[in-house]
């Protein structure tokens, strides 16, 4: 929203929607010049009644100018007194109605089928180059649907479970907390980046790495229960396998407590990895855009960037650090197990 303001005369700026005291002091401008030209028009008025009505006039005028700025101030930039915290519900029919069925089916077939198909283009093209080298006739390896399908399903149940996880989390977080708290920790980063780019204030009166740093933290704290439902339930998935493992050999091993540890270790980096790529991501996405971008490019390119930032995060980053962690966690087990042995070879 923009508004073109003329200046007249008495610098009062001719705003189409002004209110309050800046059209009132456009009137006492215009009385005030009025005022000066009546009585410069009397021949007894002297050089000193000239002066005071000049000054009074003037007075006017530069009061008049500074009530249209504060007027004007105060027309483009409303929300900043009228901002009202949106808390947005996710339902159980969001969770497991067929839109986001079919919608995490489809995740789970590509994650499901990813590797194996990959696999089985690796074998095709070193069977094909065998051929070339040898010039015997090779038969294309077979490909296994089974074990595919199985990840499939496996994944699909998970998704299942962590957006049921989700929301329970969400409505303890909007049951136990203020409604700012909870505007700010259940919002979609997609419809918050939209109604931030359509506020004057935000587009417009903040600097880019103003809104790269806000879209950063908006991101961060957005996101924060659905990775902590996720952590949640793969944590607490694992301590579930441990303990029946446990239950099934009779005491707690080495073996079981190394593989509960990894398994912690593993979920807290790829929250912690996610968390991070996404509101990294989208601080980017606020950072490069160009000011006054629809608000649809402002939806759809703050939803891929943070799906990017997640998928590249989760891919390369998390496994690399749980992968540092484990081996140095190794590392200081072995040294331990080895300081042991050699104790105990001395006594």
């Amino acid at each position: 929203m923009t508004t073109t303001t003329t200046t007249t005369r008495g610098g009062v700026g001719a705003m189409p929607r002004a209110r309050g005291f800046a059209a009132s002091s456009a009137g006492e401008d215009a009385v005030g010049w009025m005022a000066f030209d009546r009585h410069r028009s009397k021949a007894s008025m002297d050089v000193f009644d000239a002066l005071a009505l000049a000054r009074r006039a003037l007075a006017v005028d530069v009061l008049g100018a500074r009530r249209a700025e504060c007027s004007f101030l105060r027309e483009v930039y409303p929300d900043e007194r009228l901002k009202t915290y949106v808390i947005e519900r996710k339902t159980v029919s969001g969770q497991i109605g067929a839109r986001a069925c079919a919608w995490r089916a489809l995740r789970a077939a590509l994650l499901g089928y990813q590797r194996p198909v990959l696999r089985w283009i690796d074998e095709v093209e070193r069977r094909s180059k065998k051929e070339d080298e040898t010039g015997e006739e090779m038969e294309w390896p077979e490909f296994d649907y089974v074990e595919p399908m199985r990840e499939t399903v496996r994944a699909f149940a998970r998704e299942t479970a962590v957006g049921l996880t989700r929301l329970s989390l969400q409505r303890a977080v909007i049951a136990r907390s203020s409604e700012r708290l909870a505007a700010k920790l259940c919002k979609d980063v997609r419809r918050s980046a939209r109604r931030k780019a359509q506020r004057v204030s935000w587009e417009r009166g903040m600097g880019k790495f103003a809104q790269a740093r806000n879209m950063f933290r908006t991101t961060a704290l957005a996101r924060c229960v659905d990775v902590s439902g996720e952590w949640l339930f793969d944590v607490g998935l694992a301590a579930w396998i441990s303990r029946s493992a446990a239950k099934k050999t009779g005491s707690w091993s080495k073996k079981t407590s190394r593989a509960l540890r990894r398994a912690i270790v593993r979920s807290s980096c790829k929250a912690a990895a996610t968390l991070f790529g996404g509101a990294a991501f989208s601080a980017g996405f606020a950072l490069c855009r160009p000011r006054g971008a629809r608000p649809s490019v402002v939806h759809w390119g703050t939803y891929a960037a943070l799906i990017a930032g997640e998928l590249i995060f989760n891919l390369f980053v998390a496994p690399t650090i749980a992968d540092a962690i484990q081996g140095a966690d190794d590392a200081d087990e072995h040294a331990a197990s080895a300081t042991t042995e050699a104790r105990d070879a001395r006594a």
